[in-house]
Order: C-alpha cells, then structure tokens, then sequence
C-alpha cells in the first residue's frame, strides 16, 4: 500500500491483518524504521512489535518516582472481560518486551480452542532511556530504550474467556512464566485463586484498608464508646434519682 506522509517524499506501508482470537483493549502499533532519509522515503517495517503509544507530547520524560499502591483502591483488582486472569502479588515494572512474550505464549495456547480469546489490562506508557556503556557523566539524556508499566499489588494483567478449563489454566501458567513479578490465577466472580504464591489474595477485595479510613474508624468506635458509656451513666443516675423518690414517698 503507497500513500504520502507529511513530506513530499513515498511512503510504502505494510499493513497485516490482525489475529481473530485476541482482543486488546489497547492499539498495537508497530516501530517505524526509516530506511531511506532522502526526502522522507522511508520503510514502515514489522519485524518487531511492541505496545507504545501511538504519540506523546513529550519524547523522554524525567525519571522521577512511580508510586505502586499497597491497598485501599479497588481499580483493576477483579475479573471484567474473561473467566480466568492472571494477578500479580507484588507490584512493580513490567517492560513492553515482557508483554510481548507473555502474550506471545499466550497465543499460542489460546489458538487451540475456538472461540477463544484474551484480554491485556496494562498498556505500557512510561518511556525508559538509557545511555551506553562506558559513557561518562553529562551529554544529555540518553535515547529511549524501552516502555514500561509500573503496576501495584493485586492488579490483573491478563484476562482469558475460555469454555476449557486447561485451555485457561495452561495459557495463564505459560504467561506467568515471562512476567518478572509473583503472580497468581483468579476465575469466576468469586476470585479464588487456583494457582499462586499468595492464596491470602484470594479473598474478595478490599484486602486491606488505607491507614485514615482506619484511623477514622478507630475515632467513630472511640465517640460511640463514650456516648454509650454516658447513656450507662445518666441511665444509673436517673435509677438512683427514682430509687431515693421512692424511698422518700415510702416514708
């Protein structure tokens, strides 16, 4: 297929079809490896395919420090798409390569039961630079090596539907093998985990409350003790008022 870019120069693209039996919530976009400069004539090429996003206002962005939420949110902790899904225990970064070949496996698996897809839940957006080895201090920002994902405990990754159970079981298990992080198998609304390191995850979520709602809870059972103990008081105070009145009208 031909078609003209931004510049005056040909393009050629190579555009394939994707595969029927995975379904992504997210674009797969190829790199674009500009063989020609002159004039802009370049080769779109599809030997590697990563998940990236298709523009960004900024090229590189600072390091910085990526918070991975312990507990308290309930964002991406049950199954919304498929029957079985994979969730890590830990939290931490997951790199584009690493999707690639969880989903890669994946497919494979997954390609021997009709009808049957799978889902991705985490797109990677933060680019990651690097610069060469022996290289010294200073020169700039190094160029972009790879986009990763930092994701928190008990979030899940990939979500299969699937009417085997092997079919799911055997495509998950395959694809905890290529993520880097602790993870688990949950199926079904009651997000049991089948096969994992961690089976106190297993329970419905919330797992554990952020330390204010504890505090708040904390205060609200301190104001309800208290409250009941003046009631106690005024309740014995107003027994003894009666028990006195009586005393003085029987004499």
């Amino acid at each position: 297929m031909f078609f003209f870019g931004r510049s005056l120069g040909l393009r050629v693209g190579l555009a394939s079809k994707p595969a029927q039996a995975e379904t992504f919530p997210v674009k797969v976009q190829a790199q674009t490896k500009n063989l020609f400069g002159l004039f802009g004539l370049g080769v779109r090429g599809v030997a590697y395919v990563g998940l990236r996003p298709r523009r960004m206002a900024h090229k590189k962005m600072l390091k910085g420090f990526f918070k991975t939420h312990s507990g308290g949110s309930l964002r991406g902790t049950s199954l919304l798409f498929g029957n079985f899904g994979l969730r890590v225990v830990e939290g931490g970064r997951l790199e584009d390569k690493q999707i690639d070949a969880a989903r890669t496996v994946m497919r494979r698996v997954v390609k021997e039961e009709k009808g049957a897809n799978f889902h991705l839940k985490c797109f990677t957006d933060r680019p990651v630079t690097s610069k060469p080895a022996e290289v010294r201090m200073g020169k700039g920002k190094g160029p972009v090596e790879f986009f990763a994902t930092w994701v928190p405990k008990g979030r899940v990754i990939f979500e299969i539907s699937c009417t085997r159970k092997e079919t799911g079981l055997k495509a998950l298990r395959v694809a905890a093998a290529a993520i880097p992080l602790r993870t688990e198998i949950v199926r079904g609304a009651e997000e049991m985990p089948v096969d994992g390191y961690a089976p106190q995850l297993g329970v419905k979520p919330p797992r554990c409350l952020p330390f204010f709602i504890k505090r708040r809870l904390a205060e609200q059972e301190f104001r309800d003790k208290i409250a009941s103990r003046s009631v106690e008081r005024v309740e014995k105070v107003a027994q003894a008022d009666a028990g006195l009145k009586t005393v003085k009208i029987v004499s």
